[in-house]
This record gives structure tokens, C-alpha cells and sequence, in this order.
């Protein structure tokens, strides 16, 4: 498990980050994270928390604990139709955290990639969010806080406009 060293936990918003991140900060159609809606439920995720790890960390429980049906009926929802429907499988809540981290300062992006659950390796995705200069990934479908290194990721997105296409082509 790869976290922030103590005393490296970054603070939030983030300010001035390089131009490589910023991305990783910005709205889109599928994370809509400067909806009122997200910018809502990100605040009563985090409350006033300054620390980024942990208020990251919160977000993360709280999509774990607030999607109350787990399924595969949902095709790849945006970050607010899956706040607002409380349902789906990994994807949605990826994208859902993607989209309060960053309604809360913090850059977070979606991770497609593979998971080993009792010796079987399946499709998955997680988030990262960037803290202190650094990535550090983060599951809600599970919320330990942290991921273990059975999770092996195939492919980075922020899920930007125009990008999903190529980004889909680097995962094929």
C-alpha cells in the first residue's frame, strides 16, 4: 500500500499546479465536479477537512457507504447522474470520486485497470489523486483507504473533453 508520509498530505484546494495536473482539476461532461449538486456533496464529505489525503480518504468512504446499489446495470454514468441515482458498479464510483475530489481542490483521475480478488484477475476501476506532487490511488468500491498492489492499472484518464477516444484506444 503506497499513502503520503506524515507531514506530506498536501492541503486543499490545491494551488498552482503544474500545467500536467490541471487536467486532473477541470470539469467535464462526465465529471461534472463544478456542479452545485457535487460541490454539495463533496463539502458534507470533507466538511472543513484542510488535509487532502484524509479529505480525499473521507470522500472515498463516503461514495462507498452513499451507493447504495451495487450493480452492473449501468453502462459508464457521468459523476452526477451517479450522485444523483446512487448506483453502479467500480466505474461509477470512480467517477463519482473523481468528480467531489475535484469539487474539493483535490486532482483526482479514473484508473482502468485489473484487480485479483481470490486468485481471479477482472476489469476494475479505481481512482489516484494527487497529493503533495504525487499520485496515490484510492478505491471506493472497497474504501481501505489506500489500495493494496493487487490493483494493476492499464490506463490513466481524467475523462476531459475530446480525450475518452484516444484514451480508449491507449487501453485497447
Amino acid at each position: 500500500r503506497r499513502v503520503p508520509a506524515a507531514g506530506e498530505t498536501g492541503s486543499r484546494p490545491v494551488q498552482d499546479p503544474p500545467a500536467d495536473v490541471a487536467p486532473f482539476l477541470a470539469a467535464s461532461s462526465t465529471i461534472q465536479s463544478d456542479d452545485p449538486l457535487l460541490r454539495e456533496k463533496s463539502k458534507e464529505a470533507v466538511g472543513d477537512e484542510p488535509d487532502a489525503w484524509k479529505a480525499a480518504q473521507a470522500i472515498e468512504r463516503w461514495v462507498f457507504k452513499n451507493l447504495t446499489k451495487k450493480s452492473m446495470g449501468v453502462g459508464f454514468a457521468s459523476a452526477l447522474e451517479v450522485c444523483r441515482n446512487r448506483e453502479g458498479d467500480c466505474t461509477e464510483h470512480s467517477v463519482l470520486v473523481a468528480g467531489l475530489c475535484r469539487a474539493a481542490g483535490i486532482p483526482a483521475r479514473v484508473i482502468m485497470g485489473l484487480e485479483c480478488i481470490q486468485g481471479i484477475w477482472g476489469g476494475h476501476a479505481w481512482n489516484e489523486v494527487w497529493i503533495a506532487g504525487r499520485w496515490y490511488a484510492l478505491d471506493a468500491t472497497l474504501a481501505y483507504g489506500s489500495v493494496d498492489p493487487l490493483h494493476l492499472a492499464v490506463a490513466r484518464t481524467a475523462l476531459a473533453e475530446g480525450s475518452f477516444g484516444q484514451e480508449l484506444l491507449g487501453l485497447l
